[in-house]
């Protein structure tokens, strides 16, 4: 099996605003699922991605090769710097996605992973801030 370079190149480097939307969605799914891609960019740690969106914006995640979600419930609110709430949304129907990823040791692809959903956000979902996090996993069953 062959690697584009080229192409796993332009998913680290060129400026997410510049990506077609299709080639966003590839360099997306490219950067957490290809072992290749993985081993060409030296990604050796296990990491989680962590999405956290409405569940009515939900589906715009379909395009990704795989995941785990499930439905969960937030609250937050608008507050003023005096501390004063402005707006509340005490019971949000979410949906947490998870998927494992390895990331190299300078955590350069989950960043660039960052980078690719805020512009995935910008483009699709529209949430005024997309929560996307990742974090060490220390042990797993995966390969």
């Amino acid at each position: 099996m062959q690697i584009d370079r080229r192409f796993i190149n332009a998913c680290m480097t060129e400026k997410p605003e510049r990506l077609s939307d299709a080639e966003l969605k590839a360099c997306i799914n490219t950067l957490l699922f290809n072992p290749l891609a993985q081993k060409e960019l030296g990604a050796t740690d296990r990491e989680s991605l962590n999405i956290v969106v409405l569940r009515s914006k939900a589906h715009h995640f379909k395009f990704l090769e795989g995941y785990t979600s499930w439905k969960s419930v937030g609250s937050w609110r608008e507050v003023t710097p005096e501390g004063i709430i402005i707006k509340e949304y005490p019971e949000e129907k979410n949906v947490n996605i998870e998927i494992e990823f390895k990331d190299r040791p300078d955590e350069k692809i989950g960043k660039r992973l960052m980078e690719l959903f805020t512009e995935f956000n910008r483009r699709f979902v529209k949430e005024q801030l997309l929560y996307v996090h990742t974090k060490p996993i220390e042990e797993s069953t995966l390969p």
